[in-house]
């Protein structure tokens, strides 16, 4: 009897009609969830990348503000350790250049023919020059990491003139 009446009718169409209402209301709840887990997924990932870029930018800026600039006096201070008996003044040009960040450049005739000593002592490169310089009557001019290396003129007039 119960059943049959508009109020049971009524009650159960409406009973219907909130489920109805709980399922697609949770529905879309779970869907929203979802949408901002992607969406708080992407920008994750998002500030991660940025935050990766910074620490690598950070690395490079600190390993360049913490670095010793390396200047052409500091290369003349190298210590090298060389053995020249009666070896060509080239050759001993060419093992600097390769134990140091140097490079010399000079006129093959000025050269050639000069000869130098060193016993195997561990030589700093701007004394090796000044050695050289006072033996052979050469001269050197450092420009950023070039060794210049002519001959000075007035040995040069003298050595004609006797």
């Amino acid at each position: 009897m119960i059943q049959n009446t508009k109020e049971f009718r009524f009650i159960k169409k409406f009973g219907r009609f909130v489920q109805n209402l709980k399922f697609n209301h949770f529905l879309i709840f779970k869907s929203k969830v979802k949408l901002m887990k992607k969406i708080l997924l992407r920008k994750t990932l998002l500030m991660s990348k940025y935050l990766f870029q910074l620490i690598i930018a950070e690395v490079i800026f600190s390993s360049l503000a913490f670095s010793t600039p390396v200047t052409s006096q500091s290369l003349l201070n190298k210590s090298i350790k060389c053995k020249w008996n009666n070896a060509k003044l080239t050759n001993a040009f060419s093992e600097i250049q390769n134990k140091t960040d140097l490079f010399f450049a000079y006129s093959i005739e000025s050269v050639q023919h000069i000869r130098i000593k060193n016993e195997g002592k561990n030589l700093n490169v701007g004394d090796f020059l000044k050695y050289v310089s006072a033996e052979t009557g050469l001269s050197f001019k450092l420009k950023d990491e070039i060794v210049y290396v002519y001959e000075d003129s007035l040995l040069q007039f003298n050595k004609t003139k006797s």
